[in-house]
């Protein structure tokens, strides 16, 4: 399965953050699907 992480989710990953379920988490660390991380975001975010 192809994964879209936004932003935040990828974020809560990296922290530990109890944010992300732990449905997610075991998506995300599952080795058979595919990542992908939006940075489009980030990208405005940098802007202001």
């Amino acid at each position: 399965m192809k994964l879209l992480l936004d932003t935040p989710i990828f974020i809560w990953l990296i922290d530990g953050n109890p944010n992300l379920s732990q449905t997610a988490r075991q998506a995300i660390e599952d080795e058979s699907n595919t990542l992908h991380l939006s940075i489009v975001r980030s990208y405005f975010l940098l802007l202001g």
